[in-house]
C-alpha cells in the first residue's frame, strides 16, 4: 500500500463521488449489549488503486475503534469477542487486490476480536 506522503493531501476527505464516501461513518450499524454488527457498503466496485486502499483500511480502523470507543461501551457495555462483526458489501468487479487486501485485516480484527464477514451485493435487473 502507498504510505500517507504518497496520497494526496485529501486522500481521507469526505468524497460522495468515491465508492468509501464518508470514512467516519457508519454506513449500518445495529448495537446490541456487548457488541454489534456493522457493514462498510461501497457504492461501486473498488478498485485496487492506493487513495482506494488507503481509504478502505482508514474506515475498517475507525469501525474498530468505535466497537472499543466510550460511546459505544456506555451504550452497550464492553464488547465481547464473538459479539462483533463487520460485514463488508462488495459489488462484483471489486478488484482481486482489494480482496486480498480486506483478507490480509482478518487476523488484525480478530485479535481485537472482530469477525470479518464478506458479501457481494447483487446486482439487480429491471
Amino acid at each position: 500500500m502507498a504510505s500517507d506522503e504518497q496520497l494526496s493531501s485529501d486522500a481521507y476527505d469526505d468524497d460522495e463521488n468515491h465508492p468509501l464516501s464518508f470514512l467516519s461513518k457508519i454506513d449500518v450499524a445495529i448495537e446490541l449489549k456487548n457488541g454489534g454488527y456493522y457493514a462498510v457498503i461501497a457504492s461501486q466496485p473498488l478498485k485496487n488503486e492506493a487513495r482506494t486502499r488507503a481509504r478502505l483500511l482508514r474506515k475498517l480502523e475507525y469501525y474498530r475503534n468505535d466497537f472499543f470507543s466510550d460511546r459505544f461501551c456506555e451504550k452497550n457495555g464492553p464488547p465481547l469477542p464473538g459479539k462483533l462483526l463487520i460485514c463488508m458489501k462488495l459489488h462484483s468487479g471489486t478488484d482481486q487486490g482489494i480482496y486480498d487486501l480486506i483478507e490480509s485485516c482478518r487476523e488484525w480484527l480478530a485479535e481485537s476480536g472482530i469477525e470479518l464477514e464478506i458479501s457481494m451485493i447483487k446486482s439487480s435487473v429491471n
